[in-house]
């Protein structure tokens, strides 16, 4: 699936290249999420970029490792990125099935040392870190953590964006009023894979 530009996300490729921005906000709160060991992920309206499907015509199950590869520019050096694959209910309510998060300066793919076949793995060490200039365009490439979910019919996939979690301890030191750019178009753009079950 493809995400951005006016489709919002979509099979097909966008007609034409686009971008959307957002500004970081690190103090973004959701109390209903609960607290300690058990607190949730939480949909925050307002922050971050959603992109969100058509009207599914059939229930459909995704069963795996959502992937998704984000095309950003940020105008500092480094940022979080979390993504977040949601069910949105025909009345406008919003549930998160998974989520995945990636630091913009560990983007730096590796071979993982054990068996993880087509999922992408960071060993996020020190040497690894890949500062970037101010407006320039990279790639990040990050699994959600895998899930087993039945969208039903009438339901649409969802994919926010965002530059904050509420949960986030180490939150990167510039990262507070960060905004971060988002492309969307026909070669290089936003994606996700998603592991959906044909047949179900």
């Amino acid at each position: 699936y493809y995400i951005g530009g006016a489709a919002g996300l979509t099979e097909s490729a966008p007609a034409a290249a686009s971008t959307q921005s957002f500004t970081v906000n690190t103090r973004v709160s959701c109390p209903e999420a609960g607290a300690g060991a058990t607190v949730q992920p939480c949909h925050v309206a307002g922050e971050g970029l959603s992109f969100a499907g058509a009207a599914l015509a059939a229930d459909t199950e995704v069963t795996g490792d959502p992937v998704v590869e984000l095309r950003v520019n940020v105008d500092r050096a480094d940022a979080d990125l979390f993504a977040y694959l949601e069910d949105v209910a025909p009345d406008g309510r919003i549930t998160i099935v998974t989520e995945g998060r990636q630091r913009i300066s560990l983007r730096k793919l590796a071979e993982a040392p054990y068996e993880l076949p087509g999922i992408p793995w960071h060993r996020s060490y020190t040497e690894d870190a890949e500062p970037v200039q101010p407006g320039q365009n990279v790639s990040l490439r990050f699994a959600m953590m895998p899930a087993s979910y039945v969208f039903k019919a009438g339901h649409r996939l969802q994919i926010t964006v965002t530059g904050a979690d509420h949960r986030q301890r180490d939150v990167a030191a510039s990262a507070q009023g960060a905004r971060i750019t988002l492309s969307a178009d026909q070669a290089g753009g936003s994606h996700t894979d998603l592991p959906i079950i044909r047949g179900s």
